[in-house]
């Protein structure tokens, strides 16, 4: 099987746990490692190349999602200071709370526990710190400074860019379309242009088109449809620089508001599991509901961006599983072949350690981190 082998580890899509994992392998791990993705580095249709993403560590009582969150700051700290780059920038994540609280109390707990800063505002200090936002409703904010952005698709081309460095193989406009399945193990892949590429090691990190890659496993993945708006205020931009202006959630409305980015846009999302979708990318609709939702929204929290009239939008699809846990095992059945997948719409911060611990596994058959809840069985 590994008689013809043309690389340690051949790694299977270039999203964000794609090129951590090459990162990691080749720079950190001495591995020799070829790295194919279907579009360029990065993929536009793939949602790891989007402009932004949230870093939240707030996740209730779910203390373990919550270390996981903050053992990850620093690997993209070191990353910042690697490349030169501020690709993770801790702005502050600012949740406000509408319901009965209860999640964000645990939040609260855990984050305490833990000892990581977090703040429970009332109205006044919420208005206090950020001017333009008004809380109508609302019973307290949560506020934890170490959240913040990562910008999405800067931190694939650095990672993929270090990676090549390092001496990764990057073979971009390359789909995997099969995969060659022996009795211990995968025999190699076959991509679009009809080659079978071999390695002694394989990592599948294909994002939404994993569960279509890996059929004979049975990945237990939903992709499904999310709205996205970037809107460009109408005046005031300054207010909503990322040094001045949060990530902005409200759970109750499903939403959360990203400040200002260099095109001149904010960027709002919507939270709700969409309906089923098929991987990539579409154009946002002009009478989508979640236009009007984001009018409501800004509406209710940030009045003087309510009558936008300029705005890009678009519609991603997300793969995540039914408990909203990523997946990170080996495939059944298969003791040469890895599946890393299912970050979600949350969980991209995570990436780096994720990575950092299937490196582990590829190098030495274990990882530091309990990686229990992520199994395919579980």
């Amino acid at each position: 099987m590994t008689a013809t082998a043309e690389t340690d580890v051949l790694v299977v899509g270039g999203g964000i746990l794609g090129a951590w994992s090459s990162y990691w392998l080749s720079q950190k791990r001495g591995l020799t490692v070829s790295l194919i993705e279907q579009g360029e580095f990065p993929n536009s249709c793939a949602s790891s190349s989007e402009l932004l993403k949230s870093f939240p560590l707030t996740y209730g009582k779910d203390s373990f999602a919550t270390a996981v969150a903050a053992k990850s700051m620093p690997l993209w700290l070191d990353l910042n200071r690697e490349s030169g780059q501020p690709i993770f920038e801790t702005i502050g994540f600012l949740e406000l709370v509408s319901s009965d609280g209860r999640e964000a109390e645990e939040s609260l707990r855990v984050l305490g526990e833990l000892k990581l800063p977090i703040e429970k505002w009332d109205k006044a200090r919420i208005q206090k710190r950020y001017p333009v936002i008004r809380a109508p409703g609302v019973k307290f904010g949560l506020f934890h400074p170490d959240g913040g952005i990562v910008w999405a698709g800067r931190a694939v081309s650095v990672l993929t860019a270090l990676a090549q460095k390092a001496g990764v193989r990057l073979s971009p406009g390359t789909k995997a379309v099969s995969v060659l399945k022996g009795p211990e193990g995968v025999l190699g892949i076959k991509d679009s242009a009809g080659k079978t590429r071999r390695a002694k090691s394989y990592l599948f990190c294909a994002g939404a088109w994993t569960a279509e890659l890996l059929k004979p496993w049975k990945i237990p993945l939903h992709v499904t449809c999310h709205d996205q708006l970037y809107v460009r205020p109408p005046f005031n931009k300054g207010r909503y620089h990322p040094r001045i202006f949060p990530v902005l959630k409200s759970s109750k409305e499903g939403v959360c508001a990203f400040p200002l980015h260099f095109r001149g846009y904010l960027k709002i999302v919507d939270l709700k599991r969409g309906k089923p979708a098929k991987p990539g990318l579409l154009a946002a609709e002009e009478g989508s509901s979640f236009l009007r939702r984001s009018r409501a929204f800004f509406a209710r929290f940030i009045p003087e961006l309510a009558e936008f009239t300029e705005w890009e939008g678009c519609q991603r699809a997300f793969a995540a599983t039914k408990d909203s846990n990523p997946i990170i095992d080996r495939l059944p059945k298969a003791a040469n072949a890895y599946v890393a997948c299912g970050l979600g719409m949350e969980g991209f911060g995570w990436a780096p350690l994720l990575a950092r611990n299937l490196a582990d596994l590829l190098v030495g058959g274990r990882s530091t981190l309990n990686l229990q809840r992520f199994r395919l069985g579980r």
